[in-house]
């Protein structure tokens, strides 16, 4: 009678390595794919702190500057602001109050044809001419 010896056969082995290396290869995909992800995300929540900042000033601030306005924001970011004066259509009432129409985008600074993130509010200019 013949003892079997105990182990594992060398295919056995192989194929547990096989394995092995397969599931480290879906874990360091879905690692970098994770990774990927939190960048987007901090870029998208850094524009929309420039965002905030950016529509506060104009709230807080001084007289408002009407037309287009380009700033540098820190690091690779524009900040992009558009005011208008509103004027009711023809034949209407005019505005009691003068009210300005501002438009705040903030993009990369390197990429021109970026849509970036895009926020508008209403101002009262008391200094516009009604």
């Amino acid at each position: 009678m013949r003892r079997r010896a105990r182990g594992f056969t060398l295919l056995e082995a192989v194929v547990a390595l096989a394995v092995l290396v397969l599931g480290l290869g879906v874990g360091f995909e879905s690692l970098r794919m994770a990774m990927s992800r939190s960048q987007k995300v901090r870029a998208v929540d850094e524009r929309l702190a420039v965002l905030d900042r950016a529509m506060t000033e104009v709230a807080v601030t001084g007289p408002l500057t009407l037309g287009r306005r380009e700033d540098d924001a820190r690091g690779e970011l524009k900040i992009i602001t558009e005011a208008t004066l509103l004027v009711p259509p023809d034949g209407e009432v005019p505005y009691s109050l003068p009210v300005a129409e501002v438009r705040i985008t903030v993009r990369d600074r390197f990429e021109s044809d970026a849509q970036g993130l895009s926020a508008r509010k209403l101002v009262f200019v008391p200094e516009a001419p009604l």
